[in-house]
């Protein structure tokens, strides 16, 4: 540990007294493997080598960094001069620290510099000795150690970075979602791998759901799971518990709450996926589906399934056969991809055995879609859509009714029913 010099308190030098009559600066040539600073210079004095000493800091080139005078020396032995303010030193970067003796008298030890030495952090290379017989930059080298020294305290570590921020990227089911399948498995994804210990908890009413956590491979998503079937008809609350980075930022309180479906509710495609969730087409497209019950109830939301390119703007409408529209209602908060839901502001009353277009806008194209889904009629409780004619279409941004068919594609449309008691 630091502070360090090069040398021990117990070296001495070989020969105590070398008297070359006129003024000399000693010094030595040395790095240190890390950075830090350079707070004294030492020197050994022997009885003989009187006067005013100096000590100095120098770079290899010899730009004088600092100077210091020796005061309350011993009459013989090692001496220290502090410096007024710590001089920075770079790692692995030559310094020279010398002392001037102005009578000419020193110590050394002869061939003391002919081989490197390492003091911890301080190195020195063969021929470390330095000279020059004035009171300036001693620019010669030698074997020779002078017994001139550092005091060397290392930089202290750098502070680790502050952990990026921790931030929500997606919730699901979407904050505020309604109708969602009451085995839904709520997950949140993050900005950053998360910790071990990190999970959701679910509520319906303050009550807990029993459920488990588990975090993805990526460890940027939680998914809970409940140990059953959730509540139907019921607002279920999802809160983030000690959901932390694996570089120690939290996540600030995150909530949201969703609704599940009533059971009563029907959808034609609530189980349903299309073979395909990109479509090359880039116009803009009314896309939907002609389908009847056969009992009265109401409309209660529009549903159509997103491909991930399908942005924009979705507007969901819902027809008579011959085209008189009964409502138009924005999507909002869509997830990224997958069925969105919007719930209608006033229900849509449905007569029964009649026919109905339900539809949707897509701005920029690229809809999902399976083509052939209806050589068949698909029949979901009171709801049937017939494989006559079924898979509508119609460019343009839904000023009417889609009529256009083609290779019985189902585009992924769909309504949540309420059939009447």
């Amino acid at each position: 540990t630091c502070p360090c010099t090069l040398y021990q308190d117990t070296l001495t030098p070989a020969t105590r007294d070398i008297d070359d009559v006129t003024a000399l600066t000693l010094g030595v040539r040395f790095s240190s493997t890390t950075a830090g600073t350079i707070t004294g210079v030492r020197f050994y004095k022997a009885a003989s080598n009187t006067g005013t000493h100096t000590g100095k800091l120098y770079t290899a080139g010899g730009q004088e960094l600092a100077t210091i005078t020796f005061t309350n020396e011993t009459t013989a032995g090692w001496q220290t001069a502090t410096f007024n303010q710590p001089v920075p030193i770079n790692a692995n970067t030559e310094y020279t620290a010398a002392y001037t003796t102005p009578n000419g008298t020193y110590s050394a030890t002869t061939g003391g510099n002919s081989t490197a030495l390492t003091s911890g952090p301080l190195q020195t290379a063969p021929g470390a000795g330095a000279f020059t017989y004035s009171l300036g930059f001693p620019g010669n080298g030698s074997n020779a150690n002078y017994l001139v020294d550092v005091v060397f305290q290392a930089a202290p570590p750098a502070a680790p970075p502050a952990p990026q921020a921790l931030t929500v990227g997606a919730q699901t089911p979407a904050p505020g979602a309604v109708n969602v399948p009451r085995d839904a498995k709520p997950s949140l994804t993050v900005s950053a791998a998360l910790r071990a210990g990190s999970a959701l908890q679910a509520t319906t009413a303050g009550t807990s759901v029993a459920g488990t956590s588990a975090i993805s491979a990526d460890s940027k998503t939680i998914t809970f799971s409940p140990a059953s079937l959730l509540a139907a008809n019921t607002q279920v609350t999802v809160r983030a518990v000690n959901v932390i980075s694996t570089d120690g930022a939290a996540l600030p309180p995150t909530s949201w709450q969703f609704t599940t479906a009533n059971p009563a509710n029907q959808s034609m495609f609530a189980t349903v996926n299309p073979a395909s969730s990109i479509s090359s087409e880039t116009r803009a497209i009314e896309l939907g589906v002609s389908f009847r019950t056969t009992r009265t109830g109401l409309v209660t939301a529009i549903r159509f399934h997103k491909g991930a390119l399908n942005t924009g703007t979705h507007y969901g409408s819902l027809w008579t056969a011959a085209g008189a529209r009964l409502v138009r209602v924005a999507f909002t908060n869509e997830t990224l991809s997958g069925w969105q839901t919007v719930t209608l502001g006033t229900p849509i009353l449905l007569a029964a055995n009649t026919d109905y277009v339900v539809s949707y806008n897509a701005p920029r194209g690229r809809y999902s879609f399976t083509t052939n889904y209806f050589s068949q009629a698909r029949t979901v409780g009171y709801l049937t859509a017939a494989a006559t004619r079924n898979g509508l279409y119609r460019l343009g941004t839904g000023t009417a009714v889609p009529n256009l068919t083609s290779n019985a594609t189902n585009y992924f449309v769909d309504v949540v029913f309420s059939p009447a008691s």
